[in-house]
């Protein structure tokens, strides 16, 4: 009696094992506040306008316009004339206006994350603004609303930086390759294995990173030092691809992409970094742009050139400097140009500041792209406490990366400390519209007062379209990996063979290996990914339900794993045994045991959030336990409310198990007298030998 329980036991903690395991990379519990269905709505429009708009490419002249004005600037030059280069730059991407028309149109949001979303609303559509105006007097206007021009504190700050950290003489002799090769290899250590680095032209920058493609850029034409490479790895690393990383886990996508005002503190903590390593050349550099985003605000692009050159920049570094303070303009001999470069040192000082204040380099990484002001509204609830292994890889890596957070030597220290202070102080943030007040749009600002016709309905229907499919998926893409199916088939052969000792049977590893190549394990495989993929292709629905969507969205995909592999496996093993495809199918839904697929779902999501609070491991063996006894509370309620149903017990010579030789055999046998001629009624048999059976009981 007892084998035969530990052999049921054992039979189904593998089932458990298997769909929490392939279910568990969308079902994790999230501490954070679960987003609302209009914060979902509005995300998911920010995210597809975002990628549309592609603002960080089109800034930029085009690499042809950039190459061609840069020749005719250096022979002016060389023949004692000065010229201010006369840039072109893309059109905007075909359909962009319409799908602005539609982030306009969205309903404002409600709930703890409705602030963070209608300022990132409002700047991204400034963003568009500032595209449409390139070449226009009102760029530079624009401009300053996205980021404002340095005040007189940081600009003495970086005439301090120059002084007290000159920048030493350095031989550019890294390649691009090579650099390539180095920032692959900080990218590993980082545990950032599913990003790449890739070569990109259409930039102003040597080195840059996309979020939302896992793509650390470099710039094939870039000339780098030996200490850039701790540097760019760093900074591009160890900050932009960290941040980007942990974005991903959490709640909403603007954490990965990037909310409202994060690039100040975004480059503010790539440089601390930098500095963290005894590199001081980015903050040199990062001096430079601040001054020359103050110049080009008045003078013409030679002119900032020449102020750059009295410095005693090099002409590559001077041109470079210039052109990404006057990018925007058409006519860079007047004044004016795009500012961000100006966030550089000012978000450098202001994480100084933060961590002066007993803020934590961690904090900075794991809430993903959000800005110092963030952090403590989100430290209201704990720390995400989903992020896998190699996420937690990464805090240890970059916080063992900064070391003692006092040591800056940053000189002289009083007046650090006192334009930190300032700067912090004069933090200009973008206006945000009363949450019941509908965004502007440019035609509004305009005078433009005709409504977009454009259905809110059918955007919403679009987009929860558009969510589930993106959801179905990652979904697909993360329970196809080999790490996903390794684990699964290791946990099916381990448990194979803790069932042999448990039951008293003779181990036999040919007879583990023999569980997984079977058809049942196959066929739940395949049905345990297209049932998980299914629930969470719906959850983003389910998500918009009051109260209880978080949850069911969460459930969904766990439900649908788990039914999905005793489908799976139930329709394998009939068309095993030669029965006509079809025949099969409605066997497998015939023979679904809804109970216990509720019951075994909703017990391991809830082991799941508890065992989350001991760690990934806790997460799963929680989970997989919470599973096994959800299956039998769901089946003792079932039995508790079928009250006609009733038990018979036999004697087990009844039936002949010398002729069941697999899981998915038939047989029959003489229905005791007791139940002769009563229609309707169940009989449930058990079969000792059906170890492969999704079921041990066979309804």
């Amino acid at each position: 009696m007892i084998r035969t329980f530990l052999g049921s036991f054992f039979n189904k903690l593998f089932i458990l094992s298997f769909v929490f395991i392939f279910s568990s990379s969308v079902s994790n519990a999230d501490p954070l506040p679960t987003p609302t269905f209009s914060e979902k709505f509005l995300d998911s429009i920010i995210s597809e306008v975002s990628k549309s708009l592609q603002f960080s490419n089109l800034i930029n002249p085009t690499p042809e316009s950039a190459a061609a004005e840069k020749a005719k600037f250096f022979e002016a030059k060389a023949r004692g004339e000065s010229y201010d280069p006369q840039f072109q730059y893309l059109p905007l991407p075909a359909g962009i206006d319409e799908k602005i028309h539609e982030l306009v149109e969205a309903p404002a949001p409600t709930g703890a994350y409705s602030n963070l979303l209608n300022e990132t609303r409002q700047e991204l559509l400034l963003k568009y603004q500032l595209l449409k105006a390139r070449g226009t007097p009102e760029f530079s206007a624009l401009s300053k609303q996205l980021v404002p021009l340095p005040e007189n504190s940081l600009l003495e700050q970086a005439q301090n930086v120059l002084k007290n950290y000159p920048l030493a003489d350095e031989p550019l002799d890294v390649s691009p390759a090579q650099m390539k090769l180095e920032l692959q290899k900080g990218l590993k250590e980082f545990g950032l294995n599913e990003w790449k680095v890739v070569f990109s032209r259409n930039m102003s920058a040597r080195a840059s990173v996309l979020p939302m493609s896992k793509e650390v850029k470099i710039n094939p034409d870039a000339k780098f030092s030996t200490q850039d490479i701790t540097r760019m790895v760093q900074h591009e690393v160890g900050v932009h691809a960290v941040r980007a990383s942990y974005g991903t886990e959490m709640p909403l996508k603007i954490f990965n992409s990037g909310v409202s005002d994060y690039l100040t503190t975004e480059e503010g903590a790539a440089a601390y970094n930098e500095t963290q390593h005894n590199v001081f050349s980015g903050l040199n550099l990062f001096a430079k742009r601040a001054l020359a985003g103050d110049w080009a605000s008045q003078m013409p692009f030679s002119q900032v050139f020449s102020k750059l050159k009295g410095l005693g920049v090099d002409d590559e570094m001077a041109y470079s400097i210039a052109q990404r303070a006057k990018r925007g303009l058409t006519d860079t001999n007047q004044p004016g140009g795009f500012t961000k470069d100006v966030c550089y040192l000012r978000g450098y000082l202001k994480v100084k500041n933060f961590l002066e204040q007993n803020g934590k380099w961690e904090d900075l990484l794991h809430y993903g792209k959000t800005k110092v002001s963030d952090i403590e509204n989100l430290k209201k609830y704990d720390a995400p406490m989903n992020l896998v292994a190699e996420k937690e890889q990464l805090a240890k890596a970059s916080a063992d990366s900064v070391g003692d957070e006092t040591s800056l030597p940053v000189a002289p220290k009083e007046q650090l400390a006192k334009a930190s202070a300032d700067s912090a102080g004069d933090e200009t943030s973008l206006a945000v519209a009363p949450k019941e007040q509908k965004a502007r749009t440019p035609s509004d600002a305009e005078g433009d007062k005709t409504p977009f016709p454009v259905s809110s309905k059918l955007s919403q229907v679009k987009s929860f379209a558009s969510q589930g499919w993106n959801s179905a998926k990652d979904t697909l893409n993360s329970q196809l990996s080999v790490k996903s199916i390794g684990l699964s088939v290791g946990m099916a052969v381990g448990t194979e063979l803790v069932r042999q000792v448990a039951s008293g049977e003779k181990i036999s590893l040919a007879k583990a290996e023999k569980v997984v190549a079977s058809a049942e394990f196959l066929g739940g495989i395949a049905g345990s990914v297209v049932g998980a993929a299914a629930g969470a292709g719906v959850a983003p629905l389910l998500r918009g339900i009051p109260y209880v969507g978080g949850f069911l969205a969460a459930l969904a995909p766990v439900i649908g794993g788990t039914a999905g592999y005793a489908f799976g496996a139930t329709t394998s093993g009939d068309a095993k045994n030669g029965a006509f495809f079809g025949t099969a199918l409605k066997d497998g839904f015939r023979k679904m045991d809804w109970v216990s697929v509720t019951g075994q779902s909703v017990g391991s999501l809830l082991g799941s959030v508890v065992g989350s609070f001991f760690g990934p491991v806790g997460a799963v063996a929680v989970g997989i336990a919470g599973g096994y006894v959800g299956d039998l509370v769901a089946r003792k309620i079932a039995s508790f409310c079928s009250s006609d149903q009733k038990d018979y017990i036999y004697p087990e010579s009844v039936i002949s198990t010398d002729t069941i030789n697999d899981a998915n055999a038939s047989f029959s046998f003489q229905l005791p007298s007791a139940i002769e001629g009563s229609p309707g009624s169940r009989i449930r048999v058990r079969v000792k030998s059906l170890s492969r059976n999704p079921f041990a009981d066979t309804p």
